[in-house]
């Protein structure tokens, strides 16, 4: 019960509890300076609290942001392993409805979505241009010739693949969009302001 409230809170929420106790843990220390000198009593009571709360703050920090879920279907993850063997630094997180798993393999980042029956719902990939299927890459070449591919990425949902890339050049870099044919569309375009 206690693991399924503490889930409850989001990293916002935690963020800003730390924040506030270390700034009230700060103005304590400098409120209370003299006060170690006379070995006064309320810095003997309020130090402990501080500390106290600020403990159970980190504790719930690392519960919600990413400690790794026990208790993942069996189905779920049968399917993992025979989809991604070389999955390294994998972080589960587990949602009502879907499993959310992240972790890398070879040169791409991965966020893959599973659902409570252990099929894969989606993909998301992030890697350099150079690992773009050629087709894309010369339809890319082709229409920017200036431009740099920098960044992918790449979702999948199993039945289309999209790939939004980024372009730059020396004054201005754009978001494209392009599915597996290499039909291109301009989704944002941004100048550099050099």
């Amino acid at each position: 019960m206690l693991k399924k409230l503490l889930r409850q809170y989001d990293a916002a929420f935690i963020r800003t509890l730390i924040k506030f106790l270390w700034i009230k843990g700060n103005h304590l220390w400098k409120q209370n300076k003299m006060n170690l000198i006379f070995f006064h009593t309320k810095e003997i009571t309020m130090k402990p609290r501080f500390l106290i709360a600020l403990s159970v703050a980190v504790l719930l920090s690392f519960t919600c942001l990413g400690s790794p879920v026990k208790g993942i279907n069996a189905n779920v993850l049968r399917s993992f392993h025979s989809l991604f063997a070389n999955a390294r630094n994998v972080e589960w997180f587990t949602y009502p409805s879907y499993y959310y798993v992240s972790f890398k393999e070879d040169n791409f980042i991965v966020r893959a979505y599973y659902d409570k029956n252990g099929s894969l719902m989606n993909t998301i990939r992030y890697y350099n241009g150079q690992f773009l299927p050629l087709n894309i890459i010369y339809k890319l070449k082709e229409r920017y010739p200036h431009k740099a591919i920098k960044h992918v990425t790449e979702v999948s949902n199993g039945n289309a693949v999209v790939y939004f890339v980024r372009l730059d050049d020396a004054k201005t870099w754009r978001i494209v969009k392009s599915d597996e044919d290499g039909y291109i569309t301009t989704v944002t375009k941004f100048d550099k302001g050099v």
